[in-house]
């Protein structure tokens, strides 16, 4: 059996496993690295023009709290949506038009003038930046080896940090100066991101061979250095070991059957958890409820 015929997700998730930590590897990771920074920084730098915002367009609290999170919101959507998308066109092509979504709206709404072309605009920032998180960090784990792909995966999320620090810096170096939309136009920068995706970052080769272009899988691997020698190698080993029972495609319910529900609700809880103590999300439960028994 030829090895082209025979290359399958396992071969080259094996194959991949036995590669040293190289330049290729590096550079996919680094870029990885920066989609998270612009992901954050262009989801912060709302709070920090929104009192000019708030001053130039003349809004109510609530009003206020439509722009802040108009972003969250598109964020829930493209989460949910960009998966299934890049299961059919491929994680670099999803990369890349996320990244360049959400880059070219952060501009555009720079551009706002009502409070409805900003809210629309800040949603469909939102539907980028939720859609890059998962396939972003789905790019890597599938070109990282087994060994480090836990530490890649824990370094990712590292660079919001740094994304709130830089838009800290920008908005302090630039809103008091030269306005709230300068600050947005800054946002329009990580669309390089998107060109150096295009051209220099390889689509995963599980994909690729998922699909059955075994040629340009191969040509992926090439890039991060996994030859045929290592092919063969992972594909001797695998015809080699005991087989394994034939299972069926797993489906989203599968996530909350007996077997997995407990490993799925787990990091559930504790994003909600993060997510309520960075948003004051439990305070406002607690004015929300206040409403209600008032108005009864």
């Amino acid at each position: 059996m030829s090895l082209s015929s025979s290359l399958t997700p396992e071969i080259i998730g094996r194959a991949i496993d036995k590669t040293p930590l190289n330049g290729a590897l590096k550079f996919i990771i680094a870029v990885a690295a920066a989609g998270f920074l612009f992901d954050s920084f262009d989801i912060t730098i709302v709070g920090y023009a929104l009192p000019k915002i708030r001053q130039e367009f003349g809004l109510s609290p609530t009003e206020v709290g439509f722009v802040g999170s108009a972003a969250l919101a598109g964020m829930g959507v493209g989460s949910w949506c960009w998966g299934w998308v890049a299961d059919k066109w491929g994680r670099r092509v999803v990369f890349a038009a996320t990244v360049l979504m959400f880059s070219v709206f952060t501009g555009v709404a720079g551009l706002a003038t009502s409070l409805g072309f900003l809210i629309g605009a800040r949603f469909l920032t939102g539907l980028g930046l939720g859609g890059m998180v998962p396939i972003d960090q789905a790019l890597v784990t599938e070109y990282a080896p087994a060994r480090i792909r836990g530490r890649v995966a824990a370094m990712l999320p590292l660079c919001w940090p740094m994304g709130y620090f830089s838009a800290a810096g920008m908005a302090l170096l630039l809103v008091p100066h030269v306005g709230w939309r300068w600050l947005f136009a800054i946002g329009v920068l990580p669309a390089i991101l998107a060109f150096v995706i295009r051209r220099r970052v390889p689509e995963s080769p599980r994909w690729l061979a998922s699909q059955g272009r075994i040629e340009e899988a191969r040509a992926s691997l090439a890039y991060v250095g996994v030859g045929d020698e290592v092919l063969e190698q992972a594909r001797r080993e695998i015809v080699a070991s005991p087989p394994r029972p034939v299972a069926r495609d797993a489906t989203f319910r599968d996530l909350f059957s007996p077997e997995y529900a407990r490993r799925s609700c787990t990091p559930g809880c504790c994003g909600l958890a993060r997510i309520s103590r960075r948003t004051g999300f439990r305070c406002g439960c607690r004015r929300f409820t206040r409403l209600i028994i008032i108005s009864n």
